[in-house]
């Protein structure tokens, strides 16, 4: 027995040596494994760190055309409210005006029912000398015709035989003449026809029309709107609506005119053309005109920011400088 457990302990040493080393050798090879999975989760994590900072405008980006689009939604909603109650004004004033109009009618007509025939007027050509004439003919042969109150009489004459009277002929009144006809006033020039197969002839007429007549040149605008709502032209007449609702102080219809050139799927020439700066130069009055303080100051800055050579911009500038101090000056009272 002592033979058979010398060389089981001499195994048992030796397999007691070998374990230990295997399992050093194992622990680093996963040290080393953690090691590598760590730099690549490292690397794994900054790469998505750079890709969700490169988003992070993009997302800030959309966020703000959300805002802007529901600050456009509310007025948009408000233009349509404020149109509406424009419009049933407009009816109410109508009605009132037909209502007293037909009540001064109905007053003149039954002043006209119980008011007193007129007497017959004398006729404007009779002479003065026909009641003489007929006081001729009344009178006696032999009687002579009374002398006029006004006339003094002589001293009475030795009467002569007196002729027979002349037979009176009764002077027959002319007809009046007729009046000359009044001249027919003159009439308004006939407008030209609009040429609306030209584009530029079609933009400019409807210029000429919003400034003439605002209501009528708006439903000319949404014709030329209809067939070209992307062409260059159509900033302009985007703005010209603008500043015709601005003219009538109707801020929320003119604000919808004005927030297309910052529509994020507006065309490049609405961006990039003149009327983009002062539209949005426009919009900062309506933004205060509704008290919209805050609003208000962000359009003059984006004047600023998006066209900083124009002249909007430079107006902006003196705005926003006389803005801060006004609010200095107040803070130091």
């Amino acid at each position: 027995m002592t033979k058979h457990l010398f060389p089981l302990a001499m195994a048992l040493a030796a397999t007691s040596c070998v374990y230990p080393a295997e399992r050093g050798k194992m622990l680093e090879a996963r040290v080393h494994q953690l090691e590598s999975d760590k730099a690549s989760l490292e690397a794994s994590l900054l790469a998505q760190r750079e890709t969700i900072e490169a988003q992070l405008p993009l997302v800030q980006e959309a966020l703000n055309k959300l805002e802007a689009a529901s600050r456009r939604t509310n007025a948009d909603t408000g233009v349509q409210v404020e149109e509406l109650q424009g419009i049933i004004a407009s009816l109410r004033g109508q009605l009132e005006e037909q209502t007293f109009r037909m009540a001064q009618l109905e007053d003149a007509l039954n002043a006209l029912k119980t008011a007193p025939p007129p007497p017959p007027a004398p006729h404007p050509l009779a002479p003065e000398s026909v009641p003489a004439v007929a006081d001729v003919a009344n009178a006696s042969p032999g009687q002579p015709a009374a002398p006029a109150p006004s006339e003094s009489v002589p001293p009475a004459a030795p009467a002569a035989p007196t002729p027979p009277p002349a037979p009176v002929v009764q002077a027959k009144a002319t007809p009046p003449k007729p009046a000359p006809a009044a001249s027919p006033a003159p009439k308004p020039p006939a407008e030209k026809p609009i040429d609306k197969s030209n584009r530029q002839a079609f933009a400019d007429a409807v210029v000429r029309k919003l400034k003439a007549d605002p209501a009528a040149g708006r439903k000319l605008a949404d014709e030329f709107l209809g067939k070209w709502p992307k062409h260059a032209l159509a900033a302009q007449i985007h703005y010209e609506v603008g500043m015709s609702h601005l003219g009538e102080k109707s801020y929320r219809a003119a604000l919808s005119e004005f927030g297309v050139f910052i529509q994020p799927d507006m065309p490049k020439a609405f961006t990039s053309s003149q009327w983009a700066p002062e539209a949005l130069l426009r919009s900062a009055d309506c933004f205060a005109a509704l008290r919209m303080t805050r609003e208000a100051g962000m359009a003059l800055e984006e004047v600023i920011n998006a066209y900083p050579k124009s002249r909007a911009a430079k107006e902006a500038r003196e705005r926003l400088d006389a803005q801060k101090k006004g609010k200095a000056k107040s803070k130091k009272k």
